[in-house]
């Protein structure tokens, strides 16, 4: 069976969770390709990841929760092959790293709009990870077991359909204040953004920054510069740079974090996966 591993990764945890995935699927036979569409030749185009994904029979989806559902570039994604007129002739399952506050509702809404698009989905699978300004390391062994189960899971199941009135069961947030919060929660994330500044002293022009921001938003045009109206704020080009040349007070996020953990709680367990 061929299957297709499509995500977003901008700091590199879902990243390692496609390529653990993948390592699961190879020995059952399965013949497994890895695309990530952050990043170059795939970033923005569009009509060749989605020739990709018809000539699949299993696409995962996978990104890092942000704002309580998917990252932007996967949801832009979502709405383009939702604006096809032809169907996709695949089954699907989700998969996604958070930093273990909280997945939102970006699985119960990602299945919902697959349904509208008559997309099979076989599954789902949620998995801690630490902030990417964080050591922690990753994967753990837990990590790596708990993939590995839900991969043997599917095999079982034969990658059968969950119905759909078990997704709405399953996948519904852990706490009702989901439903309250994620309206505000991409205005109180754009109120909370860090600012990102460059040190031109120091950028020697590699284009790493460039080649990695999963939404294109930086250019040389002489000097590196970020087009404010296209970055996400995920931060990945501060770490990104190997010269120390952008900078954010990324600290802060630790305060931000344990004011949600506060507001909302934690999701518990952690790990878990769904079929």
């Amino acid at each position: 069976m061929k299957l297709l591993l499509v995500f977003s990764s901008p700091n590199g945890t879902t990243r390692t969770t496609a390529n653990l995935l993948k390592k699961a699927f190879l020995p059952y036979g399965h013949e497994v390709e890895i695309l990530d569409i952050g990043r170059s030749p795939w970033r923005e185009n569009h009509a060749d990841i989605l020739q990709e994904i018809r000539h699949a029979e299993v696409v995962g989806f996978g990104s890092p929760a942000y704002h309580m559902d998917f990252f932007q570039p996967l949801l832009s994604l979502f709405n383009h092959m939702a604006a096809q007129s032809e169907p996709f002739p695949i089954r699907a399952f989700f998969f996604l790293p958070f930093s273990g506050i909280t997945t939102g509702k970006a699985f119960l809404r990602a299945t919902r709009q697959f349904r509208r698009m008559q997309i099979p989905v076989i599954g789902a699978i949620k998995i801690q990870a630490p902030h990417f300004h964080h050591t922690q390391p990753f994967p753990t062994p837990e990590t790596e077991h708990h993939i590995h189960t839900f991969v043997s899971e599917l095999e079982i199941k034969k990658y059968a359909p969950i119905p759909w009135q078990m997704t709405e069961d399953q996948f519904k947030p852990f706490t009702p204040k989901v439903h309250v919060i994620r309206p505000l929660i991409h205005w109180v994330g754009k109120l909370r953004e860090l600012p990102i500044t460059m040190e031109p002293a120091l950028c020697t022009r590699c284009g790493k920054c460039i080649r990695e921001c999963p939404a294109g938003a930086i250019h040389k045009n002489g000097l590196v510069q970020i087009e404010a109206s296209l970055c996400l704020h995920c931060y990945h080009c501060v770490a990104a740079c190997p010269k120390q040349a952008i900078h954010c007070p990324v600290e802060k996020l630790d305060a931000m974090m344990q004011r949600n953990i506060q507001i909302i709680g934690q999701e518990i367990p952690a790990n878990q996966y769904y079929v």
